[in-house]
Order: C-alpha cells, then structure tokens, then sequence
C-alpha cells in the first residue's frame, strides 16, 4: 500500500469514527440520555471529521486544542471552508470541555436541538444519511449509510456537507437556542 492510500484509508476511517459519534449522539438523544454525552458524542463526530481532513496536511497533534488551531489558521482563516463552520466547531468545542470538565452543561438542550433539524439529511450529495436508523453491514443502528458514503467521500476528497448545512453553521446560536426553548414550552 502506498503512503497516499495509508493516508485515503485512514481518512476513512476518521469519517467513519464521526459518522459512529453521530449516531451514539442521536442514540443517547432519543433515549433520553446525559445531555453532556450527547454534546460530547456531537462534538467528538465533528473532530474525527477535521482529523480525516488533517491527514492529509503536515501537521499532526496530540491536543484538540492544537488540532482546532490548525484547522482554524489553515482552513477557516485562509477561506476554504466557511468561518460559521469554525464558529460552530468552536462552540461545541467549548460547550464539551464545560460539560466533561466544569459540570457546567447550561448549553446542552441548545446542541441536541440541532441535531433534528435534518438538514444534513436533505443536503447529502449520496443520499446516505436517514432520519430512522438502519442496519449497518455489522447489524448495529446507524443514521449513516457507510456503503454511500465512504465511496462519496474517496471520490471527492472528502466532503463536510453536513457540516456545512449544520444550524449552528447556517442558523447561528441564538435562532436555534430560541427554538429550542420554545419546544420547551410546549
């Protein structure tokens, strides 16, 4: 196997390991479950996203910390991938170090009310994201459809719909916190 191919199937399988953190999200969220896990599970899908793109950079670390910086300075800053996303990455980045490391989860309703909005659903180009979950090749629920998928994104270099369509990306913080306590209410 050569390096360029080490690299392809190591991005895989960062993308697979985000597409696993968001199905464990949307699991914990329909059960009910911590909304710290369900912010962490969120967050952990977008940062196994950014890892799969970074592989392909020369530049590696050991800290999220550094791993968002350099995504930051080389990606959002340089324009090639939209600021609302770095925005977005950041808060989640925030909203779980608060939740895993300060007992301090006030913002946790707002992430998991993103979750639900489906635009990521419409949006992906291989039609490989569902709202009620199906049965991957190794029988567990999923929300992804990994045949679909990982094809697309080897084809593409990668892809990031989702996370581009993202409300926290499109709609911004306090239109999705307003909703959301909204559904609250009722």
């Amino acid at each position: 196997m050569s390096i360029e191919e080490g690299k392809r199937q190591l991005a895989l399988h960062r993308i697979q390991q985000a597409e696993e953190s968001l199905d464990e999200a949307r699991y914990l969220l329909a059960g009910n479950k911590s909304p710290r896990s369900v912010i962490n599970r969120a967050y952990y899908s977008m940062f196994y996203s950014i890892l799969a793109l970074l592989i392909f950079e020369p530049y590696s670390s050991s800290k999220h910390s550094g791993v968002l910086s350099y995504f930051n300075r080389h990606f959002i800053k340089n324009g090639m991938i939209a600021k609302d996303i770095g925005r977005a990455v950041n808060k989640a980045f925030d909203i779980r170090q608060r939740g895993d490391y300060r007992d301090n989860t006030s913002y946790a309703d707002i992430i998991v009310g993103a979750l639900h909005v489906g635009r990521c659903i419409e949006k992906c180009p291989p039609k490989a994201l569902y709202e009620q979950p199906i049965k991957n090749e190794n029988g567990l629920l999923t929300h992804n459809d990994s045949t679909k998928c990982f094809p697309y994104f080897a084809a593409n270099y990668g892809c990031s719909i989702c996370i581009k369509v993202c409300p926290f990306s499109t709609t911004g913080y306090e239109k999705i916190k307003a909703i959301v306590m909204k559904r609250k209410k009722n």
